[in-house]
């Protein structure tokens, strides 16, 4: 489907056209964009590790999060603060935590597919971040949309240890940068 709108720099958005170099389009763009590097993670894991059902099923909360996300932004939905629940983020990733050894250092995470993908998610969830603190600060809307805010740091830090995670369960050790000459 093409509407031609695009070929002057418009889009639609909740009914309106807007310019596509709009924050709006920038944020629901990376959040599109993060959310297929997820679906991506999601495929991995299945391909590479023998039973990964809590990531798996963790991972499909957020394809459904990240859905929620960019309707919130694009205005088609309200915002829910429960939508984006940070202490069970902190939850799961402290449970991870506990089969991974103590980190002294940083760490190489590109030692297999599966974690080079999930650091990939951390990268652009990172990206998510900049843009929109940038977007929600412009206009005047952080203190409306802090738990997200915080959800999306807080998920760089799931997506870091589950990369570490997906190593263990691959079999790899964990290369240190400190070991690297």
């Amino acid at each position: 489907m093409y509407t031609r709108n695009g070929d002057a720099g418009l889009t639609t958005i909740n009914r309106n056209k807007v310019k596509k170099s709009t924050d709006i389009i920038s944020t629901v763009g990376t959040i599109d964009t993060t959310l297929t590097y997820i679906c991506d993670a999601k495929r991995f894991l299945c391909k590479n590790i023998n039973n990964p059902s809590t990531l798996v099923t963790d991972l499909d909360v957020l394809i459904k999060l990240f859905y929620k996300m960019g309707s919130i932004i694009s205005g088609y939905i309200p915002y829910n603060h429960n939508d984006f629940d940070v202490k069970f983020l902190e939850k799961r990733i402290n449970e991870y935590m506990l089969e991974l050894p103590e980190l002294k250092n940083f760490i190489l995470p590109c030692q297999s597919e599966t974690s080079a993908v999930l650091d990939k998610c951390r990268v652009h969830v990172r990206s998510l971040e900049l843009v929109l603190w940038k977007y929600t600060e412009d206009n005047q809307i952080e203190n409306e949309y802090e738990d997200m805010l915080i959800y999306i740091n807080r998920l760089s830090s799931y997506f870091f240890t589950i990369s570490r995670l997906s190593l263990k369960y691959e079999g790899y050790t964990e290369i240190y940068l400190k070991d690297i000459s």
